[in-house]
């Protein structure tokens, strides 16, 4: 099958022995429609994430398959199971070569904790409880305030310089 492209006139067509294939984040609720008239028109086959990709698969330490399953047993328990974090995430960590603390880290700061971050509204004390960090002294810092009106008020915040130099240990402490 040709069609002729509107813009530049010329015919276009895809090989019979090519097949397309496209993947949707079902947790973008801004493309509801859309997803609707897809979902009508097309096969979905939902693709949970694989943890048991990463078997064996220690850094420092750290079992990214457990640390995968921790991270998003605590998200479908606090959210939904649509919101759990993908394996394609951890993909770096399959290469023999980017396997270690720094790729790991990488993908805490870059990818898990901004989703998390999007997720739960900066909600500290969730992100808190996903991280496996309930006394927010690992991946937070202590912001005090001082003055008259709040004097001794404490909050956090995500503390992503700390991010870089977190052992296996502290990461470790996600699903201890």
């Amino acid at each position: 099958l040709q069609v002729t492209l509107p813009y530049s006139g010329k015919k276009f067509g895809v090989p019979k022995n090519v097949y397309i294939i496209g993947t949707m984040n079902t947790a973008d609720r801004s493309i509801a429609l859309m997803d609707t008239a897809l979902r009508r028109r097309f096969n979905f086959v939902e693709m949970m994430p694989q943890s048991e990709l990463f078997d064996g698969i220690d850094i420092d330490g750290v079992s990214i398959k457990t640390l995968l399953e921790t991270i998003n047993n605590r998200i479908h328990y606090l959210y939904d199971r649509e919101h759990t974090i993908g394996h394609a995430y951890f993909k770096d960590v399959l290469k023999e070569e980017s396997r270690n603390i720094q790729t790991l880290r990488r993908i805490l700061k870059n990818n898990v904790i901004p989703l998390l971050q999007e997720y739960f509204y900066d909600d500290y004390d969730k992100i808190a409880q996903i991280l496996g960090d309930g006394d927010k002294k690992v991946f937070f810092k202590e912001i005090k305030a001082s003055g008259i009106v709040f004097d001794g008020d404490v909050k956090y915040e995500l503390d992503y310089s700390n991010i870089d130099i977190l052992s296996g240990e502290d990461i470790k402490r996600i699903y201890q």
